[in-house]
């Protein structure tokens, strides 16, 4: 019995280690070129790996329906937000289980999601589309400043910024056009959505769909960078909120959930609590990025990957099937970053391994390495993750870790990492 997991990558790479211990043979399709490759690790875990344009359906399609005759096909699952459609296109030519196309069509455009929710009552911020410049006065009236502009189809919050005033805006409309941006294989950029600045509190909320209902396992709390950028530099699970707030933020949810027709696989969806009640940021029909999954399965004994793969081959009743011994409160993951754009050491490494409570520490760049300005997940230089038994602890833990590692500039010194 075979799974297919299209383009893994970010959290959607637990995928393959989930369908393995479920006792699959885990075919992996990558394009394997620019930023969609997969490690050597997940090679050697994946019992196949197929090269294909993963951007293009009917290459998913095609490749798919080979793999069937030869195995018995149960899924073919995302293992990135971008293939969220792909796959449901795919899927649904083949029988298999899949979101409807036009749902998962409607998860991947931010816009079309608004316009979704609003037709159902639900509230949404103010937006406008945003096709061309001529399109910019118009949409700044609708909205007003403060605003957010970004992609209606981007993710890791890809040009996603504030803006204060029509020239900002203009600004960064202009600069999109002319240098655009490719991420996965796909040009992130114009169409833009600009809505409003919601002001409150920002969590993700994590769960699962089993026949055809919505449910949260989950409710994350957000760190936000400096502004006028939106990077998300740490994530705690669980959330520490009123338990009237949690309610509603859940109900609120699970309303977006079932107005949007999404009826299997699992959704990370953001929302922010404003004076007027929760109001969704974006909800997308994959696992949350940024190690969020494993702080599900450290605190709440779940295990997301798993219960992916199970609804897409089908599966009912789904969280008893797969079940992790809870272990901890609360967990939480700290990201890091450098002031400078290269470091040519890394100190305090060891020592932060060594305290209670590390699960993990790691660095995404090499000392010498070009890191890039921290306007979205790539300024990022690695990450530490904690548990504890309760919300203090864990802080002050994710406090020492990040105090301990310390990064020298490029012009002194040599690599040391300790």
């Amino acid at each position: 019995m075979s799974v297919i997991i299209a383009e893994p990558s970010s959290s959607g790479v637990a995928l393959i280690g989930a369908a393995r211990r479920m006792g699959k043979a885990a075919v992996v399709f990558t394009a394997d070129r620019d930023d969609r490759r997969i490690s050597a690790a997940c090679r050697k875990l994946a019992t196949s790996v197929i090269v294909l344009d993963t951007n293009d359906a009917d290459a998913v399609f095609h490749a798919a329906q080979k793999v069937s005759r030869e195995d018995k096909l149960e899924a073919i699952v995302p293992g990135f937000e971008y293939l969220v459609d792909v796959v449901a296109k795919a899927a649904s030519c083949l029988g298999l289980p899949h979101l409807s196309p036009q749902a998962a069509i409607m998860a991947r455009n931010k816009f079309a999601c608004r316009e979704r929710l609003r037709s159902m009552g639900l509230d949404v911020p103010r937006y406008a589309l945003i096709c061309n410049e001529s399109q910019l006065e118009r949409a700044a009236s609708r909205v007003g400043f403060p605003a957010v502009i970004k992609p209606v189809d981007g993710c890791g919050s890809l040009l996603v910024r504030r803006v204060d005033s029509l020239s900002e805006l203009r600004s960064v409309v202009q600069d999109s056009a002319i240098n655009g941006l490719l991420d996965m294989g796909k040009r992130v950029g114009i169409p833009f959505l600009l809505e409003e600045l919601l002001v409150g509190h920002e969590f993700s909320i994590e769960g699962y769909i089993d026949e055809g209902q919505p449910h949260v396992v989950a409710v994350t709390e957000k760190q936000l960078g400096a502004g006028p950028y939106f990077v998300e530099m740490g994530h705690i699970v669980q959330a520490e909120l009123p338990e009237h707030e949690r309610t509603k933020l859940v109900a609120y949810v699970q309303q977006v959930v079932r107005a949007m027709d999404l009826t299997l696989g699992v959704f990370h969806a953001e929302a922010r609590m404003t004076e007027r009640g929760p109001v969704l940021i974006e909800i997308n029909c994959r696992l949350g990025g940024d190690r969020i999954y494993r702080l599900v399965e450290l605190t709440r004994g779940l295990s997301l990957p798993e219960i992916m793969i199970c609804s897409y081959c089908g599966w009912k009743n789904l969280a008893s099937t797969v079940r992790f011994p809870r272990e901890h409160g609360v967990a939480g993951v700290r990201f890091l970053s450098v002031d400078s754009a290269r470091f040519s050491a890394a100190y305090g490494l060891d020592d932060v391994r060594a305290m209670t409570g590390c699960e993990e520490v790691e660095l995404y760049f090499q000392p010498g390495d070009a890191v890039p300005p921290l306007t979205d997940f790539r300024g990022r230089v690695g990450h530490v993750l904690f548990t504890a038994e309760d919300r203090p602890t864990l802080e002050m833990r994710l406090c020492q870790a990040e105090n301990r590692i310390r990064f020298a500039p490029q012009e002194t010194g040599v690599y040391i990492a300790q």
